[in-house]
């Protein structure tokens, strides 16, 4: 890792800070997008093609924690999406 390369303790562990919080926000990103992508399968579904990925299902994110793996199929809920649909309306112009 980039941090171990560093000449002090302190700069170390504050490049070590800035790597695992980087590391925290991509985490973050990615079950957000999970989420979004989940939510535009259910649309597709809902007003396109019923079957599109029916099969495969929902979108998961895997985590590894040691020895474990767990899946996540992260969801937006109702009033995420409500909110989220209010939030973006005023962009596009419409009400």
């Amino acid at each position: 890792m980039f941090y171990r390369r560093a000449n002090s303790e302190v700069l170390y562990n504050e490049r070590h800070d800035a790597f695992m919080g980087w590391i925290k926000e991509c985490h973050e990103l990615i079950f957000e997008a999970t989420k979004a992508a989940n939510w535009l399968a259910d649309c597709v579904r809902k007003y396109v093609n019923p079957m599109f990925y029916a099969l495969e299902g929902k979108f998961i994110v895997a985590y590894e924690s040691g020895f474990n793996v767990s899946d996540l199929r992260p969801e937006y809920s109702i009033q995420e999406r409500e909110r989220l649909i209010t939030q973006y309306q005023g962009l596009s112009g419409r009400k």
